[in-house]
């Protein structure tokens, strides 16, 4: 099989709602890369895969209902720590704030969420 975090995310999202793959596998196999890189290059500083998965089964299951999941149905993105995301820090890239966890999501954020993404993780950003 093709390594699905290799694709656009026109592409994967096109195979995702043909059912060619699931959104679960696009899922897996971003995490595994994500498990493979980040420990060499620090960009994703916080993730929760049973989160991630949570997501792509939501995916998997709109398909399965016949509803459309969105133009970026289960693809994996990272959304950068200074932006507010329910449940992570948004540390802004400050240790001080380590502990100033998002109560809801920003408006960009739950708009990647309507299009159907998956949020794979949280990625640094300088001060």
């Amino acid at each position: 099989m093709t390594e699905l975090w290799r694709l656009s995310a026109t592409e994967l999202a096109r195979r995702i709602r043909t059912r060619e793959v699931s959104a679960r596998e696009a899922a897996t196999d971003a995490l595994a890369r994500l498990d493979a890189v980040n420990p060499l290059i620090n960009a994703v500083v916080a993730h929760d895969p049973a989160r991630v998965y949570e997501q792509a089964d939501r995916v998997d299951a709109a398909i399965a209902r016949g509803e459309d999941p969105g133009p970026l149905a289960g693809v994996p993105v990272t959304t950068k720590i200074n932006v507010d995301q329910a449940g992570f820090a948004t540390t802004n890239g400050t240790v001080l704030q380590k502990d100033l966890i998002a109560p809801a999501n920003s408006p960009a954020v739950d708009n990647l969420v309507r299009a159907g993404a998956v949020l794979l993780g949280r990625t640094n950003s300088p001060t």
